[in-house]
């Protein structure tokens, strides 16, 4: 297997066109087709982007030696989840900011979707029961009446 069909199997393998795959090492899409074809080779600069922002091995990509992924057995990475789904680079960003938020903070907004989505007739037939129930209020001017 050469350096271009590795490549184009990293690329398949999350789903990516030429164009997208291109866009995050900061190429053409002609440039990638060219080098999937072997019309092209790739640069070390490619190749260390490809391998970064795809957590693979440089010598894997190279060589086909080693393994593929630089992750241990077990790892998760949720740019691959996001991208599985069906994911957009924004949903991935949300995902990100949403993890960069204090814990409380996520507690509430999952308290708030919870509601939300359980008073939505179409998303009202999906188990939300594993999300938390929403933090004590009590002593939120909000939720307090007032005797007007």
């Amino acid at each position: 297997m050469t350096v271009g069909e590795r490549i184009k199997k990293i690329r398949l393998n999350r789903d990516m066109t030429m164009e997208q795959f291109g866009e995050k090492i900061g190429v053409s899409k002609s440039t990638i087709s060219n080098i999937e074809n072997g019309n092209r080779n790739a640069t070390t600069h490619m190749i260390k982007s490809i391998c970064r922002e795809f957590n693979v091995t440089e010598n894997w990509l190279r060589t086909g030696e080693d393994d593929i992924s630089l992750n241990q057995e077990g790892d998760f990475f949720l740019d691959d989840l996001v991208r599985q789904k069906g994911g957009t680079e924004e949903d991935l960003a949300l995902v990100k900011a949403y993890f960069d938020l204090p814990a409380e903070v996520r507690k509430i907004l999952l308290t708030h979707f919870k509601e939300r989505l359980l008073n939505n007739s179409e998303m009202s037939r999906h188990d939300y029961s594993d999300i938390p129930d929403r933090p004590d209020t009590a002593n939120d001017e909000n939720t307090e009446n007032s005797a007007g």
